[in-house]
């Protein structure tokens, strides 16, 4: 081991003197570059600003809002969690329903009802939709809650403010209707100006909107209206779904100038075609990995009469203790699988495609709302402020999901809405409480009908890359002598 020990220390002494040598050398070229440099003039240089831009993506409203609390006040300043989206933002990122707004707000998730894009999941919750700062009837998969008449949207996390009443937990989507006005801090329109658009893609996508907003002085007051129209008529990813709707809004707002302001609007939506399905059934591990689904159908039932569907009297033991979920054996507890919930032919395997759904033409969803608000609001000279607002929502559906769900929905509300807004000095200190207060009185009528045919539900008797056949299409009481009731 010695003369190991030897031989690597004079090998590094070697390398050591080696070093120090180019050492030196270095440091004499580098004098001598010194040497023949110019001599340098300092710079001047201007003043450099560097601004940080919180706000990337354009998301934080600036502009005061008076949603949250009655009084206007910037987001920014606003101690609650919210998004206020405007519609340049929408159109920016391609936003066409509710569930795109995902993206644009944190905390929120689509909420699934059967392929309906009616609310949001806000905070672990199905939330609410308001319009123009009041609650609407709730969309539970109702039909496609529209956007694109909105000139902003905003998404309050957490329960509502007192401005707005009562409200979940979660939280709310509010729709802000598109008017004549410049902001919320007031100017209208100075000329006529208007849009029209039409979009078309896969899946025979085709949607057409128009607006047009009029400027408008009547007497010593100045002001506008604003029209937005939109027509969809559509097919889907998913076959045999074909979402249409129609929508015309119209509202105005003028300003008389003496401290008076008044505003109000319609809105007017209809729609079909917007089906809720299960999407697939029979469903297995195969089939999700692979698409692996399993075929097969049940001939223990029959269409007797040939209307297409089973009526109550075509139901084993009239629809007593009906149990039709068969895949293929009885899901319902039975001990003993009875003869109509076996598959007891084209019993296999196929490849299923991801556009083939639980759907049948006998499934149907029909949809009318009327919406109506109205605003008159007084500015007094000591900057307070007198709000009269009201606010009118109608719903009518009616509804049919072929494996056992018909639903009829009639719904009205009516709010009124009264409060004061004002501010007081605090004596000796640099404070200025602002303050709002009012009173407000809401009224709900529905009549909701939903029939479940007496706990029957025959989601796993179709085959669904055979399609709906008669036996596994339940009857409703929308049908005369089918034998269901509500």
């Amino acid at each position: 081991m010695t003369p190991t020990l030897k031989n690597a220390g004079f090998g590094a002494s070697i390398l050591l003197l080696a070093a120090t040598g180019t050492s030196f050398a270095a440091d004499e070229i580098a004098e001598q570059a010194e040497q023949n440099q110019p001599e340098q003039v300092a710079v001047q240089l201007d003043q450099i600003d560097v601004t940080d831009e919180r706000d990337q993506a354009g998301f934080l409203e600036k502009k005061p809002s008076d949603l949250l609390f009655g009084f206007k006040k910037p987001l920014s300043k606003t101690p609650r969690s919210a998004t206020f989206v405007s519609d340049d933002t929408v159109e920016a990122f391609g936003a066409t329903t509710v569930n795109d707004l995902i993206s644009l707000a944190p905390g929120t998730f689509t909420a699934s009802f059967y392929g309906v894009e009616g609310a949001l999941n806000i905070r672990g919750t199905l939330a609410e939709t308001y319009f123009h700062g009041f609650k609407r009837i709730e969309n539970r998969g109702t039909y496609q809650t529209p956007i694109g008449a909105s000139s902003r949207i905003d998404i309050l996390r957490g329960p509502p403010t007192a401005n707005t009443g009562p409200g979940k937990v979660g939280g709310y989507l509010n729709l802000e209707p598109k008017t004549a006005k410049l902001n919320e801090q007031g100017g209208f329109l100075s000329e006529i100006t208007g849009e029209v658009t039409g979009t078309f893609g896969s899946y025979n996508k085709s949607n057409g909107t128009f607006q047009v907003g009029i400027p408008l002085t009547v007497g010593k007051a100045d002001g506008g209206v604003y029209f937005y129209g939109e027509l969809e008529d559509s097919g889907s990813y998913y076959r045999g779904i074909t979402p249409e709707h129609q929508l015309v809004q119209v509202t105005s707002d003028f300003d008389a100038n003496n401290g008076w302001t008044f505003g109000g609007g319609v809105m007017i939506y209809t729609a079909k075609g917007y089906v809720q399905t299960p999407g697939w059934n029979r469903l297995t591990q195969d089939l999700i990995d692979n698409g692996t689904y399993t075929t097969g159908q049940n001939t223990g039932l029959t269409d007797t009469n040939g209307n297409g569907y089973l009526d109550r009297s075509e139901l084993p033991n009239d629809g007593a203790g009906l149990e039709l979920t068969s895949n293929p054996q009885c899901f319902g507890g039975c001990d003993v699988s009875p003869v109509y919930l076996t598959l007891d032919t084209g019993v296999g395997t196929t490849n299923l495609s991801g556009r083939d759904v639980h759907i049948s033409d006998a499934d149907y969803s029909d949809t009318t709302t009327l919406t109506l608000f109205g605003d008159v609001i007084h500015e007094m000279e000591d900057g307070s402020q007198l709000k009269i607002q009201g606010f009118f929502d109608y719903l009518d559906n009616e509804r049919f999901v072929s494996y056992g769900f018909p639903a009829d929905y009639k719904a009205f509300t009516v709010e009124g809405r009264l409060s004061y807004l004002f501010d007081v000095d605090v004596p000796d200190a640099p404070i200025t409480l602002r303050n709002n207060i009012g009173v407000s009185n809401r009224y709900y009528d529905v009549t909701a009908k939903e029939s479940y045919n007496y706990g029957g539900i025959a989601i796993d008797r179709r085959d669904i890359s055979a399609g709906a056949s008669p036996t596994d299409i339940l009857g409703s009481p929308f049908q005369t002598g089918s034998g269901y009731t509500w």
